[in-house]
């Protein structure tokens, strides 16, 4: 748990839905989400202000961008009502046959406040497009 004025990311994973548990191996032929897991201390949650959650989905083996996700609000609003968070981005879609035993990465930041900002970082462990 960070400190009360803190905020970290505690955790980033790959998920095949309608699983909730992270994934090492993503068939080629399903959508996969990001899950972010973070923390904000309790005065940084409580004062409501800003923030901005983004991932960038890599794939690794062909040094390209697969897509960048974001989520901003304030703590306490419907996304981040609670100190400690998970959050699932939207479904990514398929990625087909030709990226088969490519490997992808999910990087992740969170940034509170927009002036003198906190911002923490964390990866994914790598994950693998598989045939279905």
């Amino acid at each position: 748990m960070p400190n009360v004025d803190d905020c970290e990311i505690v955790r980033v994973f790959a998920q095949v839905p309608p699983s909730t548990v992270s994934a090492e191996a993503i068939p080629d032929n399903k959508q996969f989400q990001i899950v972010v897991e973070a923390e904000a201390g309790t005065n940084l949650h409580g004062g409501g202000g800003d923030y901005n959650l983004s991932v960038v989905v890599t794939d690794v083996s062909a040094g390209v961008i697969v897509v960048n996700l974001n989520q901003s609000g304030k703590f306490g609003d419907a996304n981040w009502p609670n100190p400690s968070l998970s959050f699932t981005f939207p479904p990514i879609p398929a990625q087909t046959a030709a990226k088969d035993d490519h490997i992808y990465q999910a990087t992740s930041v969170v940034r509170a406040r927009k002036k003198d900002p906190i911002v923490s970082f964390d990866e994914s462990p790598p994950f693998v497009i598989t045939p279905p």
